[in-house]
């Protein structure tokens, strides 16, 4: 269920008025927001993260390191369900298609790729482009969005996420994990993004994000 506090008036308003910078923005078409989504929800959706022993994905390999991730809607809690619901509803899409300028924009059911993340110490997110067409659907991802729920992150421990030139020779943006962020981005085989460095933040803390 959605809950009644997620203002989708307010949201497709602060949307449409971001969408020239959003287009003009480098190295590829972003946008950063604040206080989108009621706090209270966003605090209960990080709350209800597992233990990382707990989540159905783990990444080890060369570009992925010490992350961990779960896609599976019917083992989040409550809140993360309504966050999911919210942003995958009809009227959410519409806003981020008057932000992106792309029409007809669908959420993706099956979140591949997407539900929550969460990054250890030492984790890292090598520079790279995702994958564009869906492993299981005759569709083609579009945008990305990631929603940061780290409270009292501290910069020195790094986890900003970097957004790369076409050539992949410098960072030409970073955005900080901070709570309530959400970065979205227009996906395509040069929207190159990660971060690069091993985060350093306590054995008991994690870059989370939805």
């Amino acid at each position: 269920m959605i809950r009644d506090d997620v203002d989708f008036t307010s949201i497709r308003a602060t949307f449409g008025a971001a969408s020239g910078e959003y287009a003009n923005a480098q190295p590829f078409p972003h946008g950063v927001f604040h206080d989108i989504f009621p706090s209270d929800l966003l605090r209960a959706a990080e709350q209800e993260f597992p233990d990382p022993s707990h989540m159905a994905i783990s990444f080890k390999g060369d570009i992925e390191g010490g992350k961990f991730a779960e896609e599976d809607y019917s083992k989040f809690g409550p809140a993360t369900r309504a966050l999911v619901a919210a942003v995958s509803s009809g009227p959410f899409c519409a806003a981020l298609s008057d932000l992106s300028g792309i029409p007809g924009l669908l959420s993706d059911p099956y979140l591949a790729g997407g539900g929550q993340h969460q990054t250890g110490t030492n984790g890292r997110l090598k520079i790279h482009a995702d994958f564009n067409v869906h492993p299981s659907l005759p569709l083609v991802r579009r945008l990305n969005m990631l929603i940061y729920l780290n409270e009292d992150w501290d910069p020195n421990w790094g986890g900003a996420l970097e957004l790369w030139d076409s050539e992949m020779t410098q960072a030409q943006a970073s955005i900080p994990p901070d709570f309530g962020t959400v970065a979205i981005f227009t996906c395509s085989e040069s929207s190159f993004h990660g971060l690069p460095d091993a985060i350093t933040c306590p054995d008991n803390r994690f870059r989370r994000s939805l």
